[in-house]
């Protein structure tokens, strides 16, 4: 009798492995595919490979391509309990999880052209999550419940008259105007809690092994860390139940013109991931 359970365990985890890797070829082939029609948009020229999205592990060769607002704590949590699994603990009082991902996996600027080479040998991922949902969660994390005198300086002018806060739709209007000022890869510039994926994390140039999205977190993990062999086996999970209900109500504020002009500000990532924004009109 237990044997044949756990027969049936492991065919239950054969048949859900291969579905797995079949959903990432399929990732990846929509990738693919959005690079040859956007390739003028999103390849971005080898020098300027933007460092600051990766996250390297050397003793597992592997790099992650992290977006903020798009399960990006989680992941570094995950990356710093392998490489170095006090450390976290150690300091998650004084920094935040993203700070110390930054300060101890990151390479430096100038190891561009070392990057490049290590981008054809290590095991890459990359996380991303809706983009309209992740537009919703830096606006209430970064302008919507912060205090005047965080936010950023380019933004102060968006405060309204009574100096009370910055509504969803002007923060709206703001990023489909600053991604116009700033074409294609110049608008680096743009701050990466709402900056384009394509963008970040270039996936024109860099030839991703593993595409997570935050929506199939738990069972992408999965998989991910069993074949990165990982010890911490999905032990760090994400609350994103609500998140999408939440992101369509902000978007009811917004006029029908404005959530087409964010589409069409995020129009590469709709279609390099396929997301659809349906559900947002």
């Amino acid at each position: 009798m237990a044997r044949t359970g756990n027969w049936k365990l492991t065919k239950l985890w054969v048949v859900t492995a291969i579905s797995f890797m079949k959903r990432q070829e399929e990732r990846r082939l929509r990738i693919t595919e959005a690079c040859h029609e956007y390739s003028s948009a999103a390849a971005l020229p080898a020098a300027e490979l933007p460092l600051g999205n990766y996250r390297w592990l050397w003793n597992k060769q592997v790099v992650v391509c992290v977006n903020f607002k798009a399960g990006s704590s989680s992941m570094v949590a995950h990356l710093l309990s392998e490489e170095f699994p006090d450390l976290l603990e150690a300091l998650k009082d004084t920094w935040s999880t993203n700070y110390i991902g930054f300060r101890v996996l990151k390479l430096r600027d100038n190891d561009k052209q070392f990057a490049q080479d290590l981008l054809e040998i290590f095991r890459t991922v990359l996380v991303v999550r809706h983009p309209f949902t992740r537009l919703v969660s830096a606006y209430r994390d970064k302008i919507e419940f912060c205090d005047r005198d965080k936010i950023s300086p380019e933004m102060q002018y968006l405060f309204d008259e009574e100096n009370s806060g910055i509504s969803f739709k002007t923060f709206a209007e703001f990023v489909v105007q600053e991604t116009r000022r700033r074409p294609s890869f110049p608008y680096l510039a743009i701050d990466g809690h709402w900056r384009a994926y394509y963008v970040s994390c270039v996936p024109c140039n860099v030839q991703y092994k593993y595409v997570i999205k935050v929506e199939t977190w738990d069972e992408d993990m999965r998989y991910v860390q069993q074949a990165l062999d990982f010890k911490s086996r999905n032990d760090i999970h994400l609350n994103i139940s609500n998140a999408t209900a939440t992101a369509v109500q902000y978007f009811k504020e917004l006029p029908r013109e404005l959530v087409k002009d964010l589409y069409e500000t995020y129009l590469i990532d709709f279609e390099m991931f396929g997301y659809s924004m349906e559900e947002f009109m």
